[in-house]
């Protein structure tokens, strides 16, 4: 028993490093993964920012995976003069994209369907003319609301 232990604290040292090695694989996948995700987006700085909030929550309400699973402080939410972004940092971006977080939207294919504490509800619809509902937790809501409706009136964008 005494021999199988000392084994054992030997060997210790190898599986540490082999533990460190795959998480540092994962992360690099997820990574790689993200910035991949993240290539629908344009550079900030090749737009006119509008409104932009880090740090924000919210969740996709497409089905019970994704009303579940959202996002929590990790979301970048911003408004150009014409388009809605919803994005987050290349290491969680793969998973946003699994869990409905990640678009791209023209204003005129976004309509504010819920105001209040819970959040912003947007429904946005989709190049492919699908659509999804996402509620969004901001702490300046009342400014979001308020870009999105200057922009979708000097873009004549309203119906």
């Amino acid at each position: 028993m005494f021999v199988l232990l000392l084994f054992a604290l030997n060997l210790f040292p190898f599986f540490f490093l082999f533990v460190i090695a795959v998480m540092i694989l994962m992360l690099l996948s997820f990574f790689r993964k993200g910035r991949q995700a993240l290539t629908l987006f344009p550079p900030i700085d090749s737009v006119n920012v509008r409104f932009k909030e880090s740090r924000a929550s919210g969740a996709s309400q497409k089905n019970w995976k994704t009303k579940v699973g959202g996002a929590s402080n990790t979301l970048d939410v911003i408004v150009t003069e014409d388009e809605l972004w919803i994005t987050m940092s290349p290491l969680f971006a793969s998973i946003a994209q699994q869990y409905d977080m990640l678009h791209r939207v023209p204003l005129d294919r976004v309509n504010v369907t819920q105001r209040g504490n819970n959040g912003v509800g947007l429904e946005l619809t989709l190049e492919d003319g699908s659509s999804t509902e996402i509620i969004l937790r901001l702490r300046n809501q009342e400014r979001f609301l308020n870009v999105i409706e200057e922009s979708k009136i000097a873009g004549n964008f309203l119906p």
